[in-house]
């Protein structure tokens, strides 16, 4: 993998880290409270997943040498 695409994806996974770690509770038991989670806010995760591709792809278009 080149070096664009892993510093994108250390920067999605501390992102997403940071946003588990402020939502603890329904990733500590099993799936069923992940999908109610997902059900509950899954306009607030979409926008988030869209925002971190946007700035993966501005990352890697304006990062090249």
């Amino acid at each position: 993998m080149s070096i664009e695409i892993q510093t994108s994806l250390a920067i999605f996974s501390a992102i997403f880290s940071i946003i588990v770690a402020f939502f603890p509770n329904p990733f500590i038991s099993a799936g069923t409270k992940i999908i109610a989670f997902v059900k509950a806010h899954w306009l607030p995760l979409l926008l988030f997943v869209i925002i971190s591709l946007l700035i993966t792809i501005l990352f890697v278009l304006f990062n090249k040498p």
